[in-house]
């Protein structure tokens, strides 16, 4: 992780040399209910979702910080998220601050901010991202880490279910049992969900695997399969392996999502 010290002076080469469209903007934070969320602004873009759920618009690189407004239950909201000095790691929303909330900054190129660099985005196509966790506790006390994930659906026609089949190992390389049988990654994973389908080239979001673990020591995981029952897109041509859709990619920086 790069230090902020070191991310001022680049913002600084940023602004003299004009780089913007070449530069992602990645923030790791520890949010006051003990979940880690990540966040990706793109310098080239004014209007963005830098994490799932969230949608950005004006969106500003300035010297210490991103500005930019949101819109919640009618409302418009004014954010601004800082980089370093006192309110470092902080949202303001409207003059307030979210306490608890602490983020850690990288700089990286975008051609290697995402999975979607190293495949033919042309080709049909279903990019699977990790983008947050959270720790939670069972009805024993006993920890179990809750996993949320992106789907987008890049493939042939309207995505309806996609159940992906996985194997997850802790940092010791120990194999990780799922809490609640939620072992598999889900488009729909969210019990009360109301989204039943998702058009070409939209997003879903939604928490599915969860695994008998502290989050912190989860480190990989293997994407297995795709069985054909759960896998229902339309125009689906009738020799295709579902698993051979899915583009893996993680914004988690500990955890690894790749195929066996």
């Amino acid at each position: 992780m790069k230090s902020i010290k070191f991310l001022f002076v680049l913002l600084t080469t940023l602004f003299s040399y004009n780089l913007y469209s070449s530069e992602i903007y990645q923030a790791s934070c520890n949010e006051p209910s003990g979940s880690v969320s990540i966040w990706n602004f793109d310098t080239s873009l004014t209007e963005q979702e830098p994490i799932g759920g969230f949608f950005a618009y004006d969106v500003i690189l300035n010297d210490e910080s991103f500005s930019m407004f949101n819109d919640y239950e009618g409302q418009q909201q004014f954010f601004e998220f800082y980089f370093e000095g006192p309110n470092a790691g902080l949202i303001f929303r409207d003059g307030g601050s979210l306490n608890g909330f602490s983020c850690e900054w990288e700089v990286m190129s975008a051609s290697a901010s995402s999975s979607e660099s190293s495949f033919d985005s042309s080709k049909p196509h279903v990019l699977v991202e990790l983008i947050s966790y959270e720790d939670k506790k069972d009805y024993e006390e006993k920890p179990y880490c809750e996993m949320e994930f992106t789907f987008t659906n890049n493939s042939f026609g309207t995505l309806y279910e996609m159940n992906i089949e996985t194997e997850s190992f802790d940092d010791r390389g120990d194999k990780l049992d799922d809490y609640g049988f939620n072992s598999k990654i889900k488009a729909f994973g969210d019990f009360w969900s109301m989204e039943e389908e998702m058009k070409l080239g939209n997003s879903a979001t939604s928490k599915s695997l969860s695994l008998k673990t502290k989050c912190q020591y989860v480190q990989d995981i293997y994407i297995t399969e795709v069985k054909d029952k759960y896998c229902n897109i339309r125009m689906l041509p009738e020799e295709t392996n579902c698993l051979d859709l899915v583009v893996p990619n993680s914004k988690i920086d500990h955890i690894n999502l790749l195929f066996r």
